[in-house]
């Protein structure tokens, strides 16, 4: 298979990723070209598809073997990316194919601290409904407190 950064396809990758041409992008991996491949930009297509609510896109390229699934090294993962677009049912998504919802960013952030700054009071509550239990806010600064911080950040 190509490897991630060899760029042999990449062009093609990057044209189906953007149009959304699922056939494309299932005939470009059948020629074995890598859809991990980063874009000139330093975007990842499972990324990029998260960020803008792509759940076709995202699914097509879990289906096809992603291997970004919680995100590239020094990269923000899907589900931030999701979060940041306020994407419900691409997170879900995510969280059900296997998307690490305890996972800590290179920042030092918990999914829930990120949701915090970037997502919405619904988004807050899908993660905890989805599985996280565990923050570091309430310990600090009481229960009460978070549901401020959480309502603060709708």
């Amino acid at each position: 298979m190509a490897g991630v950064y060899d760029g042999v396809g990449r062009e093609e990758l990057w044209y189906a990723v953007k149009a959304r041409d699922l056939s494309l992008i299932r005939t470009l991996r059948s020629k074995n070209v890598c859809i991990d491949q980063f874009s000139a930009h330093g975007e990842y297509p499972l990324g990029y598809a998260a960020r803008r609510g792509f759940d076709d896109m995202v699914e097509c390229l879990l289906d096809l073997g992603s291997q970004h699934i919680n995100g590239p090294r020094f990269c923000r993962s899907p589900l931030e990316y999701a979060i940041m677009g306020h994407h419900t049912k691409t997170i879900r998504l995510l969280i059900k194919r296997g998307a690490s919802i305890h996972k800590v960013n290179q920042r030092g952030e918990t999914l829930y601290t990120f949701a915090l700054e970037h997502g919405t009071a619904e988004i807050l509550d899908l993660l905890v409904v989805l599985g996280f239990q565990s923050h570091p806010i309430a310990p600090i600064y009481g229960s009460s407190s978070l549901i401020i911080l959480a309502l603060a950040a709708s």
